[in-house]
């Protein structure tokens, strides 16, 4: 579900319809770009058309927005699903538990600053929340559902009932991968004890409630506000360019590249294959220090894995790194590219060099893709024993992280990269922008 928003131009106050997961702000009135940075928690607001008198009384009721991938290994194979849901975040008698295709058929806006009305508070954790959410969204929810039990065990809080742990069950790692998390905000009306909704004027439910039953409601924070940045290079002041829902953007006139991280550019490490091509795919080239685990050069990792090949001389000298996609892809193509990656890397020599002019935007931050180490490996080991059991233990330390542009093929269907022997069709990579 890609959720539309609109959001006032910060320089003309023109108003911009964008994706969710945009971060460029381009105003089709001044034709100033501006950058979406940093700020808290993205929030919300389903439109209403109420009357100005009304807007004191009005309670904002919130609900806790997931969308992203999660995996989850097993002592017996890899799960993966993509959620993408809506739940309640207030503890309010009546109060739909979802917002169910609201939010996909309305135009959302920006909670405004000073916004009046009365916030009712996040009072669920987002735990509890994600858990509901897994278990909603997939036969294999209750097995997925038990990596965040682990990690709730981790920080303290006490985890949700679960079945008999059994074999087949027993959860060795999670990961969440390119998720976005946002609150949305539904008005709602407290009229002669009715709570009625906001929007279309109708009682939630049949339900006396009085002010006493009403959690305490507080004024909009300008903390929830975001920041923006100018689309400018910091190396040279030269404008940037990139994808309006792109996380790293070029410099044409240095030849630098910036990841927007948090509410800052940083500059990223550019490397590019040489040869002809019709289009290049992005990944990020990850050397990591791996505790638990005695993988340094590429032929440890072929033997650490049990890989079906005998490892060269050449690959004892060779460092190893991860291979994973820089963009959003649905979660079994996503496996696939970074098995593919990081299995046929000995074929890979990246050299220094700019962005190239036809490629395919960067829609995952470094930080994320960070988290799919353990998932690659995971994927990558033929002997399940060997490495499977050991993923709890295993620790990576001193990431150094590059962008490589590889180079492809376009055969009408598909994009095929030869070195790796990678072929994603077109339509997941379109499909890969709305995660």
């Amino acid at each position: 579900m890609d959720l539309r928003v609109t959001q006032p131009c910060p320089q003309c106050g023109g108003a911009i319809e964008l994706s969710e997961a945009d971060r460029v702000l381009a105003c089709p009135f001044c034709g100033v770009r501006n950058l979406l940075a940093g700020g808290s928690t993205p929030r919300y607001l389903l439109p209403d058309k109420l009357p100005a008198a009304q807007r004191l009384d009005v309670l904002l009721a919130p609900y806790l927005r997931f969308k992203g991938s999660i995996f989850a290994v097993t002592n017996q194979e890899i799960h993966h699903a993509v959620i993408d849901t809506t739940q309640s975040g207030c503890q309010l008698p009546g109060l739909p538990p979802s917002l169910g295709l609201r939010p996909q058929a309305m135009t959302l806006r920006r909670l405004p600053p000073k916004m009046t009305g009365r916030f009712l508070p996040l009072s669920l954790d987002i735990q509890h929340i994600l858990e509901k959410a897994i278990q909603l969204s997939s036969p294999g929810g209750n097995r997925v559902a038990e990596l965040f039990n682990a990690t709730r065990e981790q920080h303290g809080t006490p985890p949700s009932p679960t079945p008999p742990e059994t074999p087949r069950n027993h959860v060795l790692h999670r990961a969440m991968i390119g998720e976005m998390i946002s609150v949305l905000y539904l008005p709602l009306l407290h009229r002669r004890g009715l709570l009625l909704d906001g929007i279309l004027q109708t009682p939630l439910a049949d339900l006396a409630l009085d002010d006493s039953a009403l959690p305490p409601a507080a004024p909009a924070k300008d903390s929830w506000q975001p920041r923006f940045l100018p689309m400018l290079c910091p190396n040279c002041g030269g404008n940037l360019d990139g994808a309006n829902d792109c996380v790293v953007l070029g410099c044409p006139n240095c030849d630098s590249a910036w990841e927007l991280n948090g509410a800052e550019l940083t500059r990223v490490e550019l490397q590019g294959i040489a040869g002809d091509s019709d289009s290049h795919l992005p990944f990020w080239r990850i050397y990591v220090d791996i505790a638990g685990l005695e993988i340094d050069s590429f032929a440890d990792f072929i033997v650490r894995t049990n890989q079906p090949v005998l490892p060269r001389p050449p690959w004892r000298e060779r460092p190893f790194c991860f291979w994973i996609p820089a963009c959003k892809l649905r979660p079994q193509t996503f496996l696939l590219a970074c098995r593919q990656a990081t299995l046929n890397q000995y074929r890979l020599d990246p050299q220094p060099g700019p962005l190239p002019p036809r490629r395919h935007p960067v829609t995952l931050p470094a930080s994320e893709a960070s988290q799919a180490l353990k998932i690659t490996l995971a994927a990558t080991a033929v002997s399940r024993r060997n490495i499977w059991p050991r993923l709890p233990e295993i620790r990576f330390s001193k990431a150094r992280t590059t962008l490589v542009f590889l180079p492809c093929r376009d055969d009408g269907h598909e994009l095929l990269q030869p070195q790796t022997g990678l072929a994603i069709a077109k339509s997941i990579l379109r499909w890969g922008r709305t995660l």
